[in-house]
């Protein structure tokens, strides 16, 4: 009886058609505003996710690393689904500190994963996957700023950036690297790290997990804070009239 209504009425067959259209274009045009970007999921027709894996690359079923950024997309009707999200900010008094969801293992031993280069500061998921990018706490940071991450497969936190003042030092303590040699106290010192804020190159030249000799003077630091730990001391005054005996 509905059928045989539609067929006698053909205005109301093109109210359905119109309706159908609009149906497919809304799952066919995707809108991304100009502060936000877009997650992808791919629901079927794709390669399946190996078991060690979380996030899809960009023929795969699954969460996609890859993201859409701010502009008109079309994308084939019921194949994938879409979430927005906003742009991501680092403020100027901070630094976000990063691990990723998803990568390669990060060997035994270490704790931290390998610095891999094309990335984008952690907005391009795919090549990060592809270059081989591991799972696990980041060395590298981002500083202040706005970026466009994949939150589904980095966690970023925002931390503080150090800053000591006047009248103070900060002591510094690695979380990872070489051993301090049996008999020491204290890690040596090393070259390059830029005040410890280089922690790529802090475990290049060989620094040693522990207390370290150097100390940080009154400035402000961008410090991965996951790698080394800090604590700010007041700092020790000599008066004219005397002087400091050390041990």
């Amino acid at each position: 009886m509905i059928l045989s209504m539609i067929f006698e009425n053909p205005y109301l067959i093109w109210i359905i058609l119109a309706l159908l259209v609009l149906i497919v274009l809304y799952n066919t045009i995707l809108i991304v505003g100009g502060t936000q970007i877009a997650l992808v999921e791919r629901r079927y027709l794709g390669k399946n996710l190996s078991q060690d894996r979380v996030i899809a690359l960009s023929n795969e079923i699954g969460i996609h690393a890859h993201t859409l950024g701010p502009g008109l997309h079309f994308l084939i009707p019921f194949l994938y689904k879409t979430k927005k999200l906003e742009f991501m900010q680092i403020l100027e008094n901070e630094v976000g500190i990063v691990e990723s969801i998803d990568g390669d293992p990060v060997p035994a031993g270490k704790i931290f994963a390998k610095v891999v280069e094309g990335h984008n500061a952690f907005q391009d998921g795919e090549n990060f996957l592809r270059n081989g990018g591991q799972k696990g706490p980041q060395i590298e940071i981002l500083p202040p700023g706005t970026f466009r991450i994949n939150t589904v497969l980095f966690n970023v936190t925002a931390q503080p950036s150090v800053v000591v003042e006047k009248g103070q030092v900060c002591i510094v303590a690695a979380s990872d690297g070489e051993p301090i040699p049996f008999g020491r106290l204290l890690a040596k010192r090393v070259e390059g790290h830029s005040n410890f804020q280089n922690g790529e190159n802090f475990l290049k030249s060989g620094g040693q997990k522990g207390p370290q000799i150097e100390v940080l003077l009154p400035g402000t630091y961008r410090i991965n804070t996951s790698l080394f730990k800090t604590e700010i001391r007041d700092a020790t005054i000599i008066p004219p009239n005397k002087v400091g005996l050390v041990t």
